[in-house]
């Protein structure tokens, strides 16, 4: 039997911004207003693209804060930036597994079809949508 592999992905803005919201330290540094988030994503999308164009964003994904010393003194390590980027990582899967073993599902889609969602899931694990 082979490995099934399946990665919820959401809305990378929607979930910086949730993110924001739900984890106090940033409001704590920033301001818990929408001007802080404001000047949260100012600044965690500004280092990120900094890092990209010197080292590119493969790297810069899986490795921000050991590249270098401004990176690593970098709020949470832009982590909430790289939580939302999601093809360096599925690529890399792609490279170890065959593309008919992943499955990529949207959050919003679990969220706002569910019963096609859990239908689609079921199927591709080859389980029974009602044993679940």
């Amino acid at each position: 039997r082979r490995a099934r592999i399946v990665a919820v992905v959401r809305n990378p803005s929607e979930r910086f911004e949730a993110s924001f919201w739900l984890h106090k330290h940033y409001q704590g540094r920033y301001g818990g207003t929408p001007d802080g988030l404001h000047k949260f994503a100012e600044e965690q999308t500004a280092a990120f693209t900094r890092c990209q164009a010197r080292y590119g964003g493969r790297r810069c994904a899986f490795y921000f804060e050991l590249l270098d010393a401004d990176n690593s003194d970098v709020f949470f390590h832009c982590d909430q930036v790289i939580r939302g980027i999601y093809a360096p990582f599925l690529a890399d899967w792609l490279s170890a597994f065959p593309p008919s073993s992943i499955r990529v599902l949207r959050a919003e889609d679990l969220l706002d079809r569910p019963s096609a969602a859990w239908a689609s899931l079921t199927s591709f694990l080859g389980a029974s949508a009602a044993g679940a």
